[in-house]
């Protein structure tokens, strides 16, 4: 998971998505078992001798079947090399880069590769491609050389703290978005009201492994995860968000 006010046990039960997704899948899908506490106070142990069970805490959240105590997960080997990489863009280019990631689609990139595509307003637009390579920098080097021609190199960057916020969240299916859609989002960000910022998380690889009906997170065989955050907003700027959200969902 990337937010970091949140422990394990709040990321894995509603999936939990980060920068290893595609190599290792969701949080939730390497949960092996598990102790709960149900509500009429009976412990339960051994999760995975109850199969429905385990198969609910694997991505329902907080379904109301009881309080997650501890929890037995599969651990992975720690990669010795780690890769990261942040490539910033101007906010004119949103739609070639995207392009470029849908033509390429999920299945061209290595899954030890996870990236997330963001648009940010803090009030200026800003674009970048950033995420990590379980490997060398050379390794790296042929699955982003596509996005390097259209990088604009900017070494000076504004950080801005952000206070309250409102989250919409989206998965997009394997086509991901098209010119058309693209330009929508470009619109959509230049005319809003409000701060806001936008990360497409690219999934597929071990996310895409697992069967729909596998577990309770059953969000599989999608290009991105979409994730519009909206800074500080006013009544206005929720109304606008609830009208965008509203289209693109059609």
């Amino acid at each position: 998971g990337g937010c970091l006010y949140i422990g394990f046990g709040g990321h894995a039960l509603g999936s939990g998505m980060g920068f290893l997704v595609r190599k290792f899948g969701f949080s939730s899908d390497n949960i092996l078992d598990a102790q709960i506490v149900l509500a009429n106070g009976t412990v339960v142990n051994n999760v995975k001798e109850y199969p429905e069970l385990l198969w609910t805490l694997r991505g329902a959240r907080n379904a109301g079947y009881g309080i997650f105590t501890t929890s037995t997960i599969k651990i992975h080997p720690i990669q010795k090399i780690v890769t990261r990489f942040n490539l910033t863009y101007d906010f004119d280019q949103t739609s070639s880069i995207l392009s470029v990631i849908n033509q390429l689609g999920n299945n061209y990139f290595h899954q030890n590769l996870t990236f997330a595509t963001s648009i940010t307003k803090l009030p200026e637009l800003t674009v970048d491609v950033f995420g990590i390579y379980l490997g060398s920098a050379a390794e790296l080097q042929p699955y982003i050389q596509d996005f390097i021609i259209y990088q604009n190199l900017k070494w000076s960057r504004i950080m801005k703290d952000v206070g309250n916020f409102k989250v919409k969240t989206f998965f997009m299916n394997s086509g991901g978005l098209s010119i058309e859609e693209a330009k929508n989002l470009m619109k959509f960000i230049e005319g809003f009201k409000c701060d806001l910022k936008i990360e497409m998380l690219l999934l597929g690889g071990r996310v895409n492994k697992v069967r729909r009906n596998e577990t309770a997170f059953v969000h599989r065989g999608h290009m991105n995860h979409m994730n519009i955050k909206v800074i500080e907003p006013s009544e206005m700027c929720l109304r606008d968000l609830k009208i965008f959200s509203n289209h693109f969902q059609q």
